[in-house]
């Protein structure tokens, strides 16, 4: 939701960053729901940590000297990829030290 405040109506942003923000041709500015002004709001937003993308990984099972691959699963991380591995292709106790990812391209 955006409101426009008046015209000459002060801005936090003159105290926050020590400069005016930018208002439109009218002299208004425009105020989001959060309360923050459209330009305190994009620069916020922008220093906001990313969170890591899922990527795709392939599960091994390693058996003797081969590997038997077990399927896919999506995890940010090999950690985490091991984890829902174990969680998702139920790999009992003895053999959970025997899974192996790696990432596809």
């Amino acid at each position: 939701m955006h409101i426009l405040a008046p015209t000459g109506s002060p801005c936090h942003c003159e105290k926050e960053w020590g400069e005016p923000c930018p208002r439109d041709t009218s002299g208004a500015l425009t105020i989001l729901a959060e309360g923050r002004c459209a330009a305190v709001h994009a620069r916020y937003t922008a220093r906001m940590p990313k969170k890591p993308e899922a990527r795709r990984w392939r599960v091994y099972r390693l058996r003797g000297k081969r590997m038997v691959e077990l399927g896919h699963v999506e995890a940010p991380d090999e950690a985490q990829a091991v984890a829902k591995a174990i969680e998702e292709f139920q790999v009992p106790g003895p053999l959970r030290n025997r899974i192996l990812v790696r990432r596809e391209a």
